[in-house]
Order: structure tokens, then sequence, then C-alpha cells
């Protein structure tokens, strides 16, 4: 497991997130949670939706799914879905 340091979020100091390279897991609180299954998605990604995505994309971390310590497991391509064409 890797701990790296989130920069550039207003949420908390401190914050970090937990990496699993070999399963491609990220593991994070407060930052992204998969809307429920038939929600409608957020209209635009949240500031702790955009620091995670460049912190993802500055560590160069290979996710394949992310796993909210609120809310349910998500993969990352959902993720991008909602960040990348909104950001």
């Amino acid at each position: 497991m890797d701990l790296h340091p989130v920069q550039g979020l207003a949420h908390a100091e401190g914050m970090v997130i937990a990496y699993l390279p070999t399963e491609k897991i990220l593991i994070s609180a407060d930052m992204y949670s998969p809307p429920a299954p038939g929600a409608q998605p957020p209209a635009a990604p949240s500031a702790n939706m955009v620091s995670l995505h460049r912190n993802v994309q500055r560590l160069k971390l290979d996710v394949e799914q992310h796993v909210p310590l609120h809310g349910r497991v998500g993969d990352h391509a959902e993720f991008l879905s909602l960040v990348e064409a909104r950001e």
C-alpha cells in the first residue's frame, strides 16, 4: 500500500490517499463517492473531485477502482466521465 499526501485540496490539511498498485485500487475519503445506482450524477465535479483527479494524474497512478470510505465502490472510467467532461 502506498500513501500519498493530497496536494491542492481545500477540504482538509494533511489528507492522504491510499493506493494498492497491484490491485489498482485508490482509497480516499471525502473527495469522491460514486453516485448511487440510478441516481443523477452531479451537474459539475466538486472541487474535491477535481483535486483528486489532478493528484491521480500528478502521481501517474494506474487506477481501476475507487474505494471511498463513504459510499460504494466505483470504477475509474465512471470517475473520469464525471470529472473530465465537466472540468
